[in-house]
């Protein structure tokens, strides 16, 4: 994993703008290939500054991935005030994704860095459904209209949902899981859903620096996630090496994004506790005890919806700062 305060690669951006200066588009491509590590050495800061060069050259759709990565802190102008300047850009530039997201966010009320910071902090109470392990429910977190959105963002990048090998040290399909899954790399999370991730960090008090990328969760009708912890077992030595160098898992946050369908409870078989949101609807709960070991009383199972289907946003946190990987 690359770590965001590492400083640009001078070098590395001299021969890019050598190879490439003029050429708007291919920068782009390049600085996207390098944040993602796709066929190239994975850099989100030097991925960053590329698409930098190509928004500099007049590409909007540059503009548009500026304004995701400024609002994980990421660019030499990070923060929600230049996520939104560069959506505008962009928008205006002719982007037709920058100009659908800006008027989404507009209809919602979130159209402006005020309206975002406002929606952010706005209050929503727990409701305890464990206080140890600690479980909460949090109604109505997310408006409805937003969790469709964020079902027709995750729709197109669906794959099968896997486990982690411990033999291999390889992640590998699993009858344990047979749910679909839809990631999220820093250059897909949208400004909105962005928004999503700080509006859950405040209500549970935790930086947003901390979560992991997220995951929209899709189940089938008999599709499950059989019991699991979400910890990792620091008694197996892959996993302690993980560990110390990641952090632990400490707590999960699921939003419901929808709620017609049928069965698919969250269920907590040490605790007997089972729980089905409503639309909007979010669960959090800790993976650890209080001297922060896991705690197997966490054990839970995404169960199948009967009829219809289901679909989460999944958003694991560490218990410390995360790097990009």
């Amino acid at each position: 994993m690359s770590d965001t305060d590492a400083a640009v690669d001078r070098a590395f951006l001299a021969m890019v703008l050598e190879r490439h200066g003029q050429d708007a588009g291919a920068l782009l491509d390049l600085g996207l290939r390098v944040m993602t590590g796709r066929d190239a050495p994975c850099s989100p800061v030097n991925g960053t500054a590329v698409i930098e060069l190509a928004a500099e050259r007049g590409h909007p759709q540059a503009q548009l991935y500026l304004s995701r990565l400024a609002a994980q802190g990421l660019g030499s102008r990070p923060g929600l005030a230049a996520a939104f300047d560069a959506l505008e850009r962009a928008s205006v530039a002719g982007d037709e994704a920058a100009r659908a997201e800006r008027e989404f966010m507009r209809a919602r009320g979130l159209g402006s860095l005020e309206d975002a910071l406002r929606w952010i902090d706005s209050p929503c109470e727990p409701e305890h459904l464990s206080r140890s392990p600690r479980a909460m429910a949090f109604r109505g977190l997310v408006d409805p209209v937003i969790c469709q959105r964020l079902i027709e963002l995750s729709t197109h990048r669906q794959a099968a949902a896997e486990i982690y090998d411990l033999t291999s040290g390889t992640k590998r399909t699993d009858p344990m899981r047979t749910n679909r899954r839809a990631p999220f790399s820093p250059v897909d999370i949208e400004l909105l859903l962005q928004l999503v991730r700080m509006r859950i960090g405040k209500i549970i008090d935790t930086p947003v620096d901390t979560f992991e990328f997220p995951e929209v969760l899709h189940y089938r009708v008999g599709e499950r996630y059989k019991p699991h912890v979400d910890f990792f077992h620091v008694a197996v030595p892959r996993f302690a090496e993980h560990v110390r160098i990641h952090g632990q898992r400490v707590k999960t946050a699921l939003v419901y994004l929808n709620d017609d369908y049928e069965g698919g409870t969250t269920s907590f078989p040490k605790l007997g506790l089972g729980f089905r949101g409503a639309v909007g609807d979010a669960l959090v709960f800790h993976n650890v005890d209080d001297s922060g070991a896991g705690d197997m009383r966490t054990l839970h199972e995404g169960s199948p919806p009967s009829a219809g289907e289901k679909w989460l946003l999944s958003q694991w946190i560490r218990d410390r700062r995360q790097t990009f990987s």
